[in-house]
């Protein structure tokens, strides 16, 4: 049952330009580590913690999550919403409208304790009462379709979830409850979903998509729908674009849903153009990886990189729009989308307007006099970031709460080239018991990545990689 998980994110490492390299036979030969479940955490190296005892360094004390009782939380408090909701029972009836708050207080409660059955259950009772004292579009209904979704993906009932993202977008469009702002975050909520659904289905063994690889997805605004799980993508793709529109016909330009909305589709038109590596056969990673970049290069010499390539530079030049029609907008607001698009021009093979925006970002901060060490924090940050940043890396996962701790690290140095590749990787220590397989899927993940290039003269990065699997 692995197999769809470890599937999802060889792609998800290929589409972020990172080689799936694990997949080959050779890197498990005389490991006893599972490589495919492999994970770093990078802190600069001047940052990281130095054990004084020769023990294996746990990682930093901010990461270091403590144990709870989370079935013991709120025993109290669930006792008292029981006793006040028996008692407005059997004073007011069993549909009385006060008992909507005391029903969704307890159903938060259980979630919390991860017992998500009972959590539906009383959501579900709340959900009858209300829309008893208040229709079907009460102001209620969205709060209680909310608490329901987290309960329902909890459980991964994702036909329910999607019925409810809809539901949002069906409530948000109604007389007397409608804004434009208000439709805009529900249909790029029900966009997300979406994403996250192709993302889910695509890691499954292959129902046709692959036949469709060559496909395009629709144009902006097209209701062109693909007989393949593709056709997620185009969905979700309509729902960015609708928000977008709701928010720029309404002047609404500092909306976080708006430039949401943008980085979003940014996703979508960056998987469009990867569509082969998407759905590639699972036992050619790396060639695939290296025929879908030889392939960039040549589109990027002759200039025909396509509909997606230029679609993302337009929704880049939309947000740098958006951003100097906000006379709020700060310096770092204003880099991070100047920056981006100099990182998606590299991540097509435009090196010469690549270079010309990031030369123009270093003009715009010393134009506005930004701080030097602002600036440095900017230009050359302790950690080299990862391209395209919109998507996820085995070299910059977040640790969760329910991760176990970390096994040791790997202390690692290289220069960062101005086409973003790393080069002169060393390997300046470990900890005591790191597999050589560790190390080496580490360097692998490295060679194969695309950094953001950081300015000539820039020193080395010096990073320790946490690890755990």
């Amino acid at each position: 049952m692995q197999l769809p998980k470890y599937r999802w994110q060889r792609i998800l490492h290929c589409i972020g330009g990172v080689a799936a390299i694990f997949a080959a036979g050779s890197l498990f030969a005389g490991s006893s580590v599972d490589l495919r479940q492999l994970r770093f955490y990078p802190v600069p190296l001047t940052e990281a913690a130095v054990p004084t005892d020769g023990a294996s360094d746990s990682g930093p004390a901010s990461w270091q999550t403590p144990t709870v009782d989370t079935h013991a939380f709120g025993a109290d408090s669930l006792d008292r919403y029981q006793r006040e909701i028996a008692a407005l029972r059997e004073t007011e009836g069993s549909f009385a409208a006060p008992l909507v708050e005391p029903l969704s207080a307890l159903a938060r409660l259980h979630q919390q304790r991860g017992e998500h059955e009972q959590a539906l259950s009383l959501l579900n009772e709340a959900v009858q009462i209300d829309r008893r004292h208040g229709g079907l579009y009460s102001d209620g209904q969205r709060a209680l379709a909310e608490a329901m979704i987290v309960s329902l993906r909890a459980q991964r009932r994702h036909a329910e979830v999607e019925e409810k993202y809809r539901f949002l977008v069906e409530l948000s469009s109604q007389p007397g409850v409608a804004s434009a702002a208000g439709r805009a975050e529900a249909l790029a909520r029900l966009g997300e979903w979406k994403l996250e659904s192709f993302q889910r289905r695509v890691a499954l063994p292959d129902q046709g998509q692959r036949q469709a690889a060559s496909l395009a997805l629709g144009r902006l605004g097209s209701q062109q729908v693909l007989n393949t799980h593709f056709a997620e993508l185009t969905e979700a793709q309509n729902c960015f674009v609708e928000a977008a529109r709701l928010l720029i016909e309404s002047e609404d330009w500092t909306n976080p849903t708006l430039f949401a909305a943008e980085r979003n589709l940014l996703r979508i038109f960056y998987a469009d153009a990867h569509r082969e590596l998407v759905s590639a056969p699972a036992a050619t990673p790396a060639v695939s990886l290296e025929s879908a970049r030889a392939g960039m290069r040549r589109k990027a010499a002759s200039l025909d990189l396509g509909k997606p390539y230029q679609q993302g530079e337009a929704a880049y030049r939309r947000m740098i729009g958006y951003l100097k029609k906000d006379p709020a907008a700060s310096v770092a607001a204003i880099a991070e989308v100047l920056q981006g698009l100099a990182d998606w021009h590299l991540l097509f093979g435009k090196h010469a307007e690549a270079e010309l925006q990031y030369r123009q970002l270093q003009t715009f901060l010393e134009l506005t006099a930004t701080p030097a060490e602002q600036a440095r924090a900017i230009l050359a940050p302790a950690l080299p970031v990862i391209l395209p940043g919109f998507l996820d890396s085995p070299l910059v996962s977040l640790p969760q709460p329910d991760q176990p701790p970390f096994r040791g690290y790997v202390d690692f140095t290289f220069d960062v080239k101005p086409q973003g590749r790393a080069a002169n990787l060393a390997v300046l220590g470990s900890s005591a018991g790191t597999d050589a397989a560790i190390t080496d899927q580490l360097s692998a993940l490295v060679q194969q990545s695309r950094f953001r290039p950081t300015p000539a003269g820039t020193a080395p990065v010096a990073i320790r990689y946490y690890y755990r699997y």
